[in-house]
């Protein structure tokens, strides 16, 4: 059964993603687009008139970081739009984020639902791991995992994937929280790598919430036994993390 979970994550996650793996379509809405720009003009309504981020800045702002990274610039300021915008600061174009890192080698179109499909993939490992950790069966783990992957949250926010870019680390860190809490061996160094890929990777206050949520659902399932000790191992895993992400987070906290 064991062998089995990782198969049946991404069989599950093939499925769902299967128009951007085999027809190469890009997870954006375009019907906005369509709807209210030259040369489309489309008579047909979007879906949601309202959901504009995506379409204006998500997806150009990080394909702008995309390109300049591999012409081995460090992006931060774009000069061509208005009177400019931060690119390294602003918490969605995300230069630095592992998930645009490992999609590199592909074209940006490629690249922009391969991360999608990294974020999830990770959300599902982590959740599972979460739930093996707390003592359930390798079939509820999967479950839950499973249940996690295709929740209404997940499916709403796909389009805003920063945000899921961000909270898919929340199980990573609420796991290694909740192993270095009980004395396990490197797993407060893994949680301030996680920490500081979650900071790198997403929206700066869903960072936040991912980060102090799930050090504080570590906290909680453990009992009151030795508070502050386990207070003080969630902080030093936070610190260290954010150090790891300074070259983002001191740029964020100036803007």
């Amino acid at each position: 059964m064991r062998q089995a979970v990782g198969p049946i994550l991404l069989l599950c996650l093939l499925l769902f993603f299967h128009r951007a793996f085999v027809q190469g379509k890009v997870p954006l809405n375009a019907d906005w687009l369509n709807h209210f720009f030259l040369p489309w003009n489309a008579p047909t309504e979007p879906l949601n008139k309202e959901l504009d981020d995506p379409c204006l800045n998500v997806y150009p702002l990080q394909k702008i970081s995309s390109e300049s990274l591999r012409r081995g610039v460090l992006p931060l300021w774009l000069s061509d739009a208005g009177a400019g915008c931060p690119l390294l600061a602003d918490n969605t174009a995300l230069p630095l984020s592992v998930f645009k890192f490992l999609g590199a080698p592909f074209s940006w179109p490629w690249t922009y639902g391969f991360q999608v499909f990294l974020q999830h993939l990770m959300l599902g490992v982590g959740v599972y791991l979460l739930a093996k950790q707390l003592g359930l069966s390798q079939l509820a783990s999967s479950i839950a995992a499973c249940a996690m992957l295709f929740c209404e949250t997940t499916v709403v926010w796909l389009e805003f994937h920063f945000w899921l870019s961000a909270f898919c680390w929340c199980p990573w860190i609420c796991w290694t929280s909740l192993r270095a809490i009980q004395g396990r061996q490197c797993s407060s160094v893994l949680c301030a790598f996680a920490v500081g890929l979650c900071l790198l990777s997403g929206q700066l206050q869903v960072c936040l919430y991912s980060i102090f949520g799930g050090c504080a659902l570590a906290i909680l399932m453990t009992g009151p036994e030795r508070l502050v000790s386990k207070v003080r191992t969630c902080l030093s895993a936070i610190v260290l993390g954010t150090a790891l992400a300074a070259v983002q987070c001191l740029p964020t906290w100036e803007l």
